[in-house]
Order: structure tokens, then C-alpha cells, then sequence
């Protein structure tokens, strides 16, 4: 007899003596007792609490260079680097904050089929800019738990996973030193990962990073660019866009940085395929950049330019074998350059302080990968310093929690001019720039920490001062002229 024949006269009569089995324990099972009653109408209940909800983060970013704000769920929200609303005066960038930067592991025990880990607690959709990942593609899922602590300016993350046979931990940072106002104003993110294993078996390992370029993000007619910095210590990619006009607020360069020799890249990739396929059967990225794919234009009918597939990202991996608790560590830089500021009226150009020191994302990359030992150290010793106390903890607490007002509402144009915005929220930005009263209450800080920038400000209100002695309530971005200042004011 052949063996698929037999498979067939065999298998086919068990299946149906199977299936009428089942149907009679059903049927048996459906006494309507009441203990039965009660247990069909009983509903899963799960609990879910306030602090469930990332609703708030560190802002890291350096005074006055825009930011992204890190939450517990380890999405960066609140994208401001762009001299965008509501803090800068572009336009308001509505970009899905989940797939801006994110980290993702590839993990592969011997014997066993790859997996790969979003470092994100995911919503279930556009997962890694996957739309319907747990349908298309089942071996990327999200991270079952983190554990997260924050301290300005430091955010610390654990990832733990059932599914993983190692953790990973993260450390987020952007330098703040008192005192040092350059270094204090750094347009960058220092990330810094470490992987440890907690089984004796082998497990071959891949961090990703991937960062969106969002460089003319309300521009359509542009083409995409990407260049690669090769090192011999690290890498850098840089990302930018040509043929947009390079004054508008929203033209710049974003970086990526890798400080492993060994990092590998998969550049200008724009949606699941070929770039993940090729991510879950293989170890190390392909070396390549597509960005020439992703320019293959679409002509617009209206005016018949020419505009680019969209979207654009760019990945640096590190990889590595693990085995008896053995630890793979690797840091990550995203750095950006945005120098075209506006005022309010979007007719000049104020820049930012960062300008005065670097043209572009990359420079930015190289000035802290350079400085980066003493950076953090200076940075981390504040930190410390400020918890030497005899304060109660939950007071420091509260005060550190507020030093995040530096990052998120700081204005530090390029000719060196600071002020605190009276008030920002997600939508818009409230008053003004230094308010006499508000940036009374707020300015001990301030002078204890940065007396220069206070200084600056100070000198902002006295040159607008009236000739009568008046001196103004508040100043904007670019509102240095006296004689139009008061005459909307109603003294001239």
C-alpha cells in the first residue's frame, strides 16, 4: 500500500470518530446548572490604573534646541526639534511619534527560529511602521514590561520579555551642566544600551535603531538624501532633503550615530518589504543605502513636480553572540540641525544658539562622540550632586521634576538671547518670553544654575525699554524693535 493512501484511510475515519466525540461532551457538558449559569456569565475583568498611562516624560534636547520627549513606554512624543509649534513658529508636525525612533532586537537561540522585539509597549497598530504587524508579520511583537525611573535630565528603562533569554537596560540622556552654557545646549540624544544574557546557551543578538527623516516634513516637492560618515570607531548616517528651499524653518539634517566599529546599516528603507525579510533571516544589516529607491517620484498632477515615496528611515544595527551571562553594549546618537528659527511675524530669521558652533547634524554627532567621557561625566555629577541633601527626597523630587522647564519652554536664539515661555501646552504656546511676573517667581533657578542666560534676558527687557522709563511686560522672538514694540503697546 502506498503511503499516501494509507495516510487517507487511516487518518480520515479518526478524524470523524474525533469530531463526533467532541459534539457528545458539548452536548454533555450543557447542564443548565446554576454554578453553569453563573460561570458563562462571568466576563474576564482586568484592572487598569491612572499611572498605567505614559502621559509625561523627560524632555531630552539641549536648552533652547527643541526636544522629544521619552515616556515609559519608551515612545518619543512631543517632537519639537524642527522649529515647530507649538514651541518654535513652523508648522505643527503630525507624524506618527511611535515610528519617529525606535529600537528594535533580533534574537536567535540555536535550534530556534529568530524573533524580534519591539523596545516599544505597542497600541497594535502601524507597529514599527508595520500596520497590521500581528497579521503580516508575527515574528515582530511588542516588549512585555518596563521598568522605568527618571531623574533629569537621565531616563533609565529595563526591558524584561518571557520570550527573550536576556534583558536590556537604557540610559537616556541629553548634558546639562550648570554653568556651561555651550554644552548645555547640545541639539542631541545620548543613548546608551546594554544587553546581558541570563542563559548558558548560545543567542546571536541584533540592536537596531532606526530614525525617520523628517527633514521638510510640510514640504511635498523635495528629494531625500542620505550620506554615511564611516569611522573608524563609529558610524554616522545623516539624513536631509534636497531640492526644497533651504530657507524655510523646516530644512535641516538629522543624524544617527553608532559607536561600535562593527555597526552595520540598512539606509533609506521605506516600509516591510524587502527590509524586514531580510532583518529576520539575517544577522547583521546588508551594508546599503536605497534612499535612490525611495526618489523613484510621483509626478503631482497640480503642479507637476516631482515628489519622493514617502516615508523615508535609516537603521544602524550592532550584533553579537551571548552566552553564559556574557553583555553587549553599544550607544546610539540622534543629533539634528535645524538653523532657520523664524520670528513670529515669519519674515526674519533668528536662528538658534546651537548655530553658532555647528552646520550640521553630523558635527553635532562627532562633537559628542569626541566629548562624550567628560560630557557625561560633568552631567551624571550635577545629578549626583543634587541629591547629596538632607532635603526630603520627594521635595527634590519636585524640584527636579521642574528643571525639565529648561528643555521644553526655552527660547535661546542664535545672537544669544534666552527667555522662558510663560506657558506652552501640546496645541499652542501662551504670552510671552521672560513676563515680568512669572519670570520673577521663576528666575531663581535660573540664576543659579545658568546666571548667564538670566543676564541675557535681562538685558532683552532693558533695551526695549521705553523712553519714559516703562519697561516691557514681555518680549517675543524677534521683537528687539523698540519703536514697534511700543507702538503696538500704545506708548508711540
Amino acid at each position: 500500500m502506498k503511503k499516501n493512501s494509507f495516510v487517507l484511510k487511516v487518518t480520515l475515519p479518526t478524524i470523524l470518530i474525533v469530531f463526533v466525540v467532541l459534539v457528545l461532551m458539548t452536548f454533555a457538558c450543557k447542564v443548565d446548572t446554576k454554578e453553569n449559569i453563573i460561570m458563562n456569565n462571568t466576563a474576564v475583568t482586568e484592572v487598569m490604573h491612572y499611572s498605567d498611562k505614559a502621559r509625561s516624560g523627560i524632555a531630552l534636547g539641549g536648552i533652547g534646541t527643541g526636544f522629544a520627549e521619552l515616556r515609559k513606554d519608551c515612545i518619543f512624543y512631543n517632537w519639537n526639534i524642527f522649529n515647530n509649534k507649538p514651541k518654535g513658529t513652523g508648522a505643527k508636525l503630525n507624524l506618527p511619534e511611535n515610528t519617529m525612533l525606535f529600537f528594535i532586537v533580533r534574537y536567535e537561540e540555536k535550534g530556534k527560529d529568530p524573533q524580534l522585539k519591539l523596545l516599544q509597549i505597542d497600541e497594535g497598530y502601524n507597529v514599527a511602521v508595520i500596520r497590521n504587524q500581528l497579521y503580516e508579520f508575527p515574528w515582530l511583537s511588542g516588549i512585555e514590561t518596563i521598568e522605568y525611573s527618571a531623574r533629569f535630565p537621565f531616563v533609565n528603562m529595563k526591558f524584561t520579555d518571557s520570550d527573550m533569554p536576556f534583558d536590556i537596560e537604557l540610559e537616556a540622556y541629553s548634558p546639562f551642566i550648570p554653568n556651561d552654557v555651550k554644552n548645555s545646549s547640545l541639539p542631541a540624544i545620548h543613548l546608551n544600551f546594554k544587553i546581558t544574557s541570563k542563559i548558558n546557551n548560545p543567542v546571536d543578538v541584533m540592536l537596531m535603531a532606526t530614525l525617520r527623516n523628517a527633514v521638510g516634513y510640510d514640504v511635498n516637492d523635495k528629494y531625500y538624501s542620505t550620506e554615511l560618515q564611516d569611522n573608524s570607531d563609529y558610524k554616522i548616517c545623516e539624513m536631509s532633503c534636497t531640492g526644497m528651499d533651504t530657507k524655510e524653518s523646516s530644512f535641516g539634517t538629522m543624524a544617527l550615530a553608532s559607536l561600535s566599529p562593527e555597526t552595520s546599516f540598512y539606509l533609506g528603507w521605506n516600509w516591510r518589504h524587502p527590509y524586514y525579510e531580510y532583518v529576520l533571516q539575517n544577522k547583521t544589516l546588508p551594508n546599503i543605502d536605497n534612499t535612490k529607491d525611495r526618489n523613484k517620484i510621483e509626478i503631482d498632477k497640480t503642479t507637476g513636480k516631482k515628489r519622493p515615496l514617502k516615508p523615508l528611515y535609516s537603521t544602524l544595527a550592532v550584533s553579537g553572540n551571548l552566552e553564559n551571562a556574557k553583555v553587549l553594549e553599544n550607544s546610539f546618537i540622534v543629533s539634528w540641525n535645524f538653523p532657520n528659527a523664524y520670528d513670529n511675524k515669519l519674515t526674519n530669521i533668528v536662528g538658534n544658539y546651537y548655530s553658532n558652533f555647528f552646520n550640521s547634524a553630523t558635527e553635532v554627532a562627532d562633537y559628542i562622540i569626541k566629548n562624550r567621557e567628560d560630557l557625561y561625566k560633568q552631567t551624571k555629577g550635577f545629578l549626583n550632586n543634587f541629591y547629596e541633601s538632607s532635603v526630603e527626597p520627594f521635595i527634590l523630587n519636585q524640584i527636579n521634576s521642574q528643571l525639565n522647564t529648561f528643555i521644553t519652554s526655552s527660547y535661546f536664539d542664535k545672537l544669544g538671547r534666552f527667555g522662558i515661555q510663560e506657558g506652552l501646552t501640546s496645541d499652542r504656546k501662551w504670552a510671552g518670553l521672560a513676563t515680568n511676573d512669572v519670570g520673577l517667581q521663576g528666575s531663581v533657578p535660573i540664576i543659579a544654575l545658568f546666571p548667564e542666560l538670566h543676564k541675557s534676558g535681562m538685558r532683552v527687557l532693558k533695551d526695549m525699554q521705553h523712553e519714559s522709563g516703562e519697561t516691557a511686560h514681555v518680549f517675543y522672538p524677534g521683537s528687539v524693535n523698540n519703536d514697534e514694540f511700543w507702538a503696538v503697546n500704545g506708548l508711540n
